[in-house]
């Protein structure tokens, strides 16, 4: 209930201009559901392009409120696995690992262990770092295949909806700003360092 009541308040309405993508930063997100009984986790902290949550820089208020971090995602290549479980250990959160399945076929290949009969026992584990996270690193044949099951799904909906143009703009849109924020940042410092070095 109280999951449907955190969606129905917080996400859907950041939905509504897009509804493949949440309009939302992750700093309101995170402050949002610390009113909720719930487990703030930080999904693939370092995973490429903009979706990793280390990608932007975050105040150590927000930090703290974060519970566990996704050190084991089965989607995201082992080196930046590592990096979350560095990052975890350094901020010491709990471990979680998660399939990042959005198609049947990918769930299962990442799990979380905790202590606990209940869900909220379960809950509670996660929160002092009792958890154990365990699973496998998808191979690069069978993420290109999931990520054409994916992208079949999405556009689909797309279809149903006439939601085409949305689903472009959320798929590639923040990738692309993304990358033109990352282009700008990387020929500033270049420009820096000529004018200390050569003039």
């Amino acid at each position: 209930m109280e999951l449907q009541e955190w969606y129905k308040k917080e996400l859907e309405p950041h939905m509504k201009h897009n509804p493949f993508f949440a309009a939302v930063p992750t700093v309101e997100l995170i402050d949002n559901s610390t009113k909720y009984n719930a487990v703030l986790c930080t999904p693939h902290p370092f995973a490429p392009g903009v979706t990793g949550f280390c990608k932007e820089k975050h105040e150590k208020k927000t930090l703290k409120k974060i519970d566990v971090v996704e050190v084991m995602n089965a989607f995201n290549i082992h080196t930046l696995n590592q990096k979350a479980v560095d990052w975890a250990k350094q901020l010491n959160k709990g471990f979680t690992a998660g399939s990042d399945g959005h198609t049947t076929p990918e769930l299962g290949t990442a799990l979380t262990f905790g202590k606990g009969n209940t869900v909220e026992e379960f809950l509670t584990s996660l929160k002092k770092r009792e958890s154990v996270a365990v699973g496998k690193e998808e191979s690069l044949f069978h993420k290109a295949v999931i990520s054409l099951l994916k992208e079949e799904t999405y556009i689909k909906k797309a279809k149903e909806h006439h939601e085409a143009f949305r689903l472009i703009e959320s798929q590639y849109g923040t990738e692309a700003t993304y990358l033109k924020k990352k282009e700008d940042h990387e020929r500033s410092a270049l420009l820096h360092y000529f004018r200390i070095h050569h003039w």
